[in-house]
């Protein structure tokens, strides 16, 4: 078995884990913000990972709960100019909370990207990964889009470190 099987089975282990810990509470709405800032806790959602990109060893882990304020799996079309809300969580490969990161869109009108902070208390995200008592995973972020094009987009979350987290969500961009 090779490192990135054994990297496979490890992220599947890790993220049924959470998804169990975490149940099925739905997601309050995060609060609009100017580009990040700390809220109220929610329920967190499922845990997704994605492999990291070839350049980076390790995964991050992430759960986009809400965005334009409905759960991220109900996201409505977004309108290019206008605010747009993204709520959810981001933790490091090694459980740490990740600071300013990006939210990366890529889809039919290419790849558009716009800059996060986490800074939410989430506990329920600490219990469920075994994260650091005092961590802020949680994170609502928001962007108008500007300069990105109409289409279906997915999300992923980017570190600075390189580490990604895809989210498992697409969005559709209209002008």
């Amino acid at each position: 078995m090779n490192k990135q099987t054994v990297a496979q089975i490890t992220l599947c282990v890790l993220a049924t884990t959470v998804m169990a810990a975490c149940g099925s509470s739905q997601n309050s709405a995060p609060q609009a913000s100017a580009q990040s800032t700390a809220g109220a806790e929610t329920a967190a959602a499922p845990a997704t990972t994605a492999a990291a990109p070839a350049h980076a060893s390790a995964v991050a882990m992430c759960s986009l709960d809400t965005v334009g304020g409905v759960p991220a799996k109900n996201a409505p079309t977004l309108t290019i100019g206008k605010p747009a809300t993204f709520g959810g969580w981001f933790a490091t490969s090694d459980k740490q909370a990740v600071g300013t990161f990006k939210i990366e869109l890529t889809g039919t009108g290419g790849s558009f990207d716009f800059p996060a902070v986490d800074g939410v208390d989430r506990s329920d995200v600490v219990k469920a990964i075994g994260g650091t008592a005092d961590a802020k995973y949680g994170f609502d972020a928001s962007s108008t889009l500007t300069g990105a094009k109409a289409g279906s987009y997915t999300v992923s979350l980017v570190a600075p470190n390189g580490e990604q987290c895809a989210t498992n969500v697409t969005v559709q961009l209209a002008d």
